[in-house]
């Protein structure tokens, strides 16, 4: 039953949540159904067989699965131990480190050594979980710094403890632009330009434009005078442009205008993308894709399938 669950659809007027690798049966729903007395359950056997479940929750009023107190009433088989669930945040914001270039927006790109990764916006750095939760400056490299507790299932939010002065301080962090696309996905760029393919994530604005950062990368898209695409956070220089000024980066085919050589063909397509399934992850390279906008993590129990 441990894994990683996004939100679907609702159920009984709750939220469903199913699995990322096994969605059609390991489900969390809200049981309103003739005899079911109102209550939270986890299934391995999907939410349509209403007579089977491993866990229930008795909290009708919760608005969203609770994290703790399960039970398994009701359920005949062997358990050895009660799930605890952990809403994974999606985005998180490091301020105040001494190493400067740490300091930004981490999306959560996938998973290490059982739990969520983390990928700077904009940068190379990484925070991830290793005999505790670490922040480096790029895959592989030695921390700058890290938490005590070990045990967290999600980086602690708060000041962390440093092994170099002027420790970090962790937030929960939100996109700016609700209303605009939370992804858009840069694809067949060649040349010079091929550094700028990947997933973006909308985390600011440039002349009251969306502005999209590169997960795990240093590349931009961004409206100054047409929509542009960066490879640096430098909104003076591009590779390719859309002639439009619309309120959002334009999908489709992109051009090199502007750009004065000719070795950044050809110019990519950009999609627009509310989330990233498994497939658009495995194939950005990014591993199983959790960019959901709304993460559960199941974890702490054996169940004799």
């Amino acid at each position: 039953m441990n894994g990683y669950y996004r939100k679907t659809g609702t159920h009984d007027g709750k939220p469903i949540y199913q699995e990322v690798h096994d969605p059609r049966k390991k489900v969390i729903y809200f049981d309103a159904s003739r005899g079911s007395r109102n209550v939270w359950k986890i299934t391995h056997r999907g939410y349509q067989s209403f007579r089977y479940w491993t866990f229930q929750h008795h909290d009708s009023s919760a608005s969203a699965p609770p994290s703790d107190e399960w039970t398994r009433d009701g359920y005949e088989g062997d358990v050895d131990e009660i799930p605890t669930i952990l809403v994974v945040p999606q985005m998180l914001r490091v301020e105040l480190a001494a190493t400067d270039s740490l300091n930004g927006l981490y999306i959560r790109a996938d998973e290490a050594n059982g739990k969520p990764r983390y990928l700077q916006a904009g940068g190379t750095s990484v925070m991830d979980f290793e005999d505790g939760w670490k922040i480096r400056v790029e895959a592989g490299s030695e921390h700058e710094f890290a938490h005590p507790d070990a045990g967290a299932g999600v980086p602690p939010t708060g000041q962390w403890s440093p092994w170099t002065p002027n420790a970090p301080t962790i937030s929960q962090a939100h996109a700016l632009h609700a209303q605009a696309p939370r992804f858009y996905r840069v694809e067949g760029a060649g040349g010079v330009g091929s550094r700028v393919n990947g997933w973006y994530a909308c985390l600011g604005t440039c002349n009251n434009k969306p502005k999209y950062h590169q997960i795990g990368g240093t590349g931009i898209i961004y409206c100054r005078g047409n929509w542009k695409i960066g490879y640096r956070d430098n909104e003076r220089g591009w590779y390719y442009s859309r002639p439009e000024s619309s309120d959002t980066p334009p999908e489709g085919q992109w051009t090199t205008e502007g750009y004065d050589d000719s070795d950044a063909d050809p110019p990519p397509t950009l999609t627009a993308h509310s989330f990233m399934d498994d497939g658009d992850a495995s194939a950005s390279g990014l591993g199983s894709g959790l960019f959901f906008s709304v993460c559960l993590c199941v974890r702490g129990t054996s169940v004799e399938m």
